[in-house]
This record gives C-alpha cells, sequence and structure tokens, in this order.
C-alpha cells in the first residue's frame, strides 16, 4: 500500500524598514514550504506481487487406467470398443479374492486365445470384427428361449470353465455393469463372442430385464413403484451414467 501525502506550510514575516526622513514602511513577506512524504507498506519488502498460487489447478486427482486405451466404434459391436485389451489388464485385481478379478480372468483367457468364429452358414459373422485371434469354437444348436426357432450358439468357447464360473457370480456381474459404457460394452461383447451361451444369457437376460418394456413379469404395482424410482432420478444423473434401478447398480463416476 502506497500513500502520498503532500503538506504545505505558509509564513509571514513582518519587515521593518527605517529611513532617514523618519519614514518607516512596514512590507509582509510570504514564505511557502511544500514538504512531499511517500509512505509505502507490504508484507515484504517490496509492494505484492500478483501471481498464481502455487497450488492453483491441482485438485489431487489422478490419471484413469483406461486413459492410454485405443476406442474404436463398431456397429456390429454395438458402439464404442477398447481396441487392445492388454491396456485394460491394470484396471482390474490380479487377486483370485478381489471380485473383479473376474474381470482379469476374462480379458486374460480372450488376450491369449483370441475370440469365436461366429461366420454362419451365410458367411455372416456377428461379431465385432475387432479382436484377434478369431479361433474355431465348439458350436451347438438350441432352440431360442422366446421366439422357438433354432439358433447356434457358443458351446465350449476361448473362455475357460474358471472364468465362466466366475462371470455367473452376481457380484462379478454388477462389477461389470458399474463400468462405464465403453468398457462395459467391451467387455459383454468379449462374452457373448468367447464364453458358454448360458453366460451370454445371464447379462442377456439381466439387461433385458431392467428396460421399462422388459418388466412384463413383474407385478404392476411393483412396477410402477419402480418406474416412479427411476425417473425421479434421472435428471440428476450424469450423461455417463446409466442405473438399474431394480438392482440398484449404477455407473462408477470417479470424476
Amino acid at each position: 500500500t502506497s500513500t502520498n501525502t503532500t503538506t504545505t506550510t505558509t509564513t509571514t514575516t513582518m519587515t521593518t524598514t527605517t529611513t532617514p526622513t523618519t519614514t518607516t514602511t512596514t512590507t509582509p513577506t510570504t514564505t511557502t514550504t511544500t514538504t512531499k512524504t511517500t509512505t509505502t507498506t507490504s508484507a515484504g519488502s517490496g509492494p505484492a506481487e500478483l501471481k498464481n498460487d502455487e497450488m492453483c489447478g491441482i485438485t489431487g486427482g489422478q490419471a484413469e487406467c483406461y486413459f492410454d486405451c485405443d476406442i474404436t466404434s463398431s456397429v456390429q459391436g454395438s458402439g464404442q470398443l477398447i481396441k487392445d485389451l492388454t491396456c485394460l489388464q491394470d484396471c482390474f485385481s490380479s487377486q483370485e479374492s478381489v471380485t473383479d478379478y473376474c474381470i482379469t480372468s476374462l480379458l486374460n483367457d480372450v488376450i491369449s486365445k483370441g475370440v469365436c468364429n461366429l461366420t454362419d452358414e451365410f458367411g455372416y459373422n456377428p461379431g465385432p470384427g475387432t479382436y484377434q485371434p478369431v479361433v474355431t469354437c465348439g458350436m451347438d444348436v438350441v432352440p431360442h428361449p422366446v421366439y422357438g426357432f433354432d439358433q447356434t450358439v457358443v458351446d465350449q468357447g476361448t473362455c475357460s470353465a474358471e472364468t465362466e464360473n466366475l462371470l455367473l457370480n452376481e457380484e462379478c456381474r454388477r462389477e461389470i455393469m458399474e463400468e462405464q459404457g465403453f468398457i462395459q460394452n467391451t467387455l459383454l461383447q468379449l462374452i457373448q463372442n468367447s464364453c458358454n451361451h448360458n453366460v451370454s444369457e445371464y447379462y442377456v437376460d439381466f439387461m433385458q430385464g431392467n428396460l421399462p418394456s422388459g418388466r412384463k413379469k413383474r407385478d404392476a404395482e411393483s412396477l410402477n413403484s419402480e418406474e416412479a424410482q427411476l425417473h425421479s432420478r434421472v435428471k440428476r444423473l450424469a450423461p455417463a451414467q446409466v442405473i438399474y434401478g431394480s438392482d440398484g447398480i449404477r455407473t462408477k463416476l470417479e470424476f
């Protein structure tokens, strides 16, 4: 803080002059003195400097494990997919006792053994066409559970028996469904193209059962209650978030 102070002092002096004719004349003389005083006050030795704080912009956050992943889009793969699966391996636990180890097991199987060739007799492969190698798997023909027509499904794929057992666990399903959309879609595509059809149906049935049009088997009162709960929340959800209201599952957002 700088303060400039100006002080003006006026002094009047009476001068007497005596002449031989004994006439006395008094002449006023005015002298003006100006003094300028500057006062400087600061926290340091000089004026305060305007600058950024050393903690400016530092929030304590960190990069997400998938920031180094290459994301691609696939019509047959139902949207965005992570192309290089190895970049996801550090996102999930390698300890078997941890719930999301089931995802690690799935990734390891597909990375090492590939995905199944689902090409039908007409030359059409419904797979995303993103992952290699594409290998021949044991297939089976079963009736569609709803429409009744025969469908060709994976019987023995590239998923190990251990992985399939882990994926059929409800806690594992929760871990997968809580992932952000592009990660969730990637994992579901791997299951559909690599694991036994019963594992695939486990996830497909869950997702269809949580759509408003897929809850026909539930009583009306329960349905109305769940729908009201869902719609009351949807306005407050982040754009990247999905909620499965009846099971209390929602996308985990770490930001």
